[in-house]
């Protein structure tokens, strides 16, 4: 659920949730994230955002390493078009970080190199667009796909905690976030 217009929700209200009204808030902090949410909805009560973030790392930690690469598969490519079926959060993301308006060369570019980090990794380039413009995601692809796999799956995990809380940070009122590493 995308809370852009809507009102904020206290952590009080969140610990009150039933299971359908939690995977319906939050199970959009992972795209296609609703097997995360209803894990995550076991560990309430929450103390702050911080817990319910920190939850969602604890189950994505939780996983083995094929899982682990599954939950990062889950992401859309940072490509000059739009995946179908990316969430609402994701297209808005896409915006703010300048997606939407790659010149013809820019869109080349990106999708050539996507195309390439795709093939050596397995899974898509995954960085918090909207923390990042264009130059800075291009820069990035280009300099990570110098790194290993491993070395990449933690930067997509560090990614994914940006990005988790920022929209967690987008539903719930308290924005104690966390800075954990996976």
């Amino acid at each position: 659920m995308a809370s852009m217009e809507l009102q904020k929700l206290s952590i009080q209200q969140v610990n009150a949730m039933d299971y359908a009204e939690f995977i319906s808030h939050f199970g959009c902090i992972l795209e296609h994230g609703t097997a995360a949410a209803a894990t995550v909805w076991e560990c309430r009560p929450f103390q702050n955002s911080g817990g319910i973030v920190e939850a969602f790392l604890a189950f994505i930690r939780a996983l083995g390493p094929e899982a682990q690469r599954g939950i990062i598969r889950c992401c859309p490519a940072l490509s000059s078009k739009p995946p179908k079926g990316v969430s609402e959060n994701s297209v808005r993301e896409r915006k703010a970080g300048g997606l939407c308006d790659l010149t013809e060369s820019e869109a080349a570019e990106l999708d050539f190199l996507n195309c390439i980090y795709t093939r050596k990794f397995g899974f898509p380039f995954v960085m918090c667009a909207s923390k990042n413009k264009k130059a800075g995601i291009l820069r990035g692809l280009k300099v990570r796909l110098g790194n290993s796999l491993q070395e990449e799956m933690q930067n997509a995990f560090t990614e994914l905690a940006v990005i988790a809380n920022m929209r967690i940070s987008d539903i719930v009122c308290d924005t104690h976030g966390v800075k954990s590493k996976l």
